[in-house]
Parts: C-alpha cells; structure tokens; sequence
C-alpha cells in the first residue's frame, strides 16, 4: 500500500536541528555532510525498473529545528521518461545534455546541497560530477512496435538547451538522436519525451 508518509524511529542525538539524507549509503564515501553541505551521488548508471526509475537513484533531503521531530523530504532531482518503439531489445538509454554556453552539462557523479535553505533546496555540482547518465538492462529490454516502452532516469534539475541520446541495443547496434529544442528538468516532477522509434 502506497502512502505519503514513512515513521522512522530511533535515537536521535540532542541537538536543536537535525538533517536526513534518504537514500543513505553509508559504504560510499560520497555521501556525507561537510559544515552545512550534503554531499551525495546521482547514479551516472541507473537499473532499468519496469515503469519505475532505479532504486536508491532519487535523492531527497529534509531537517528540522523543531521538537516534534518533523522531518519534510524534498525530492533534489527530476525524471525523465524517453519512450520508444520498436522491434530490437534495448541494452541502454544514455543522456546527455548541453547548458546554455554550449558546454556538456554535468548530469550525475557527486553533487552537494547547502542545508541552510530556507524554503526548498537546490543543488551543485562538484569536480567529481558527471556529463552522462545511462539507463542499462544486464538482460536487454524487448521493445513493443506499437506500444512505446519507457525508461526512466532521475537527473538534476535544469535546462539543457540541446541534448543526446545514445541508445544501444544487447547485439550492438548503435542509434544516437540529437535534440535541438530545450529540454527542462524540474525539481520533484516528471517529464516525458515524445515516442522515438528505433
């Protein structure tokens, strides 16, 4: 059953304000804060999920400065669904998107988020931030010739003037489609491509 709100419990440490990360990797040294900065990681490879994004790809921060323990998630980045039709099987989708100057913008990697916002946060890229993200089945994705298939892959929210898509199939063949018309990812929602035909 779906709900809108988790309970967590534990012991929390005193202090009048407390932060939370979701997803947490405590293995992964990208994901930690320094001073007022979260620092954590948008997975530059994403397992593809049926009608669904990656797990554990979609990040999301909250703090609190009040005794209730309240704690309200705001989601960091947006998603994005390339839809397609065809009839090959499909080993990835990779994404990659130019700024506003003509420069490969950075899409996933390492990030950081400046805990001290005041209404909703926003996001930064690091020196350890990636210019691609790729949707990837080990097995291969067997595409419909009338119903497209999407493939959903979380990226930070922005506005890439142009962007690439290089779609690969599991027996190698290659097909690259570039977009011209601006293409803008926001913070918390989804936007869906046009159907593409491979």
């Amino acid at each position: 059953e779906e709900s809108e709100l988790g309970i967590f419990e534990g012991e929390a440490v005193n202090s009048t304000t407390h932060y939370a990360i979701y997803p947490y990797a405590p293995y992964s040294t990208d994901t930690r804060m320094e001073g007022n900065i979260f620092y954590f990681n948008i997975p530059d490879r994403q397992k593809y999920l049926p009608n669904s994004f990656a797990q554990n790809a979609a990040p999301m921060v909250a703090k609190t400065t009040q005794n209730d323990g309240r704690l309200d998630f705001y989601n960091l980045c947006g998603v994005l669904v390339i839809k397609l039709t065809g009839e090959e099987s499909i080993s990835s989708v990779t994404f990659s998107g130019k700024n506003e100057n003509g420069v490969w913008a950075k899409v996933s990697g390492k990030w950081g988020v400046d805990m001290t916002y005041d209404s909703i946060p926003s996001i930064m890229s690091t020196e350890k931030s990636h210019t691609s993200v790729t949707v990837y089945s080990d097995e291969g994705v067997q595409l419909d010739s009338s119903e497209p298939t999407p493939f959903y892959m979380v990226l930070p929210p922005a506005t890439y003037n142009e962007f690439m898509l290089t779609i690969a199939t599991t027996d190698g063949k290659i097909m690259i489609k570039e977009g011209t018309k601006p293409l803008t990812i926001k913070r918390a929602n989804v936007t869906v491509s046009s159907p593409l035909i491979y």
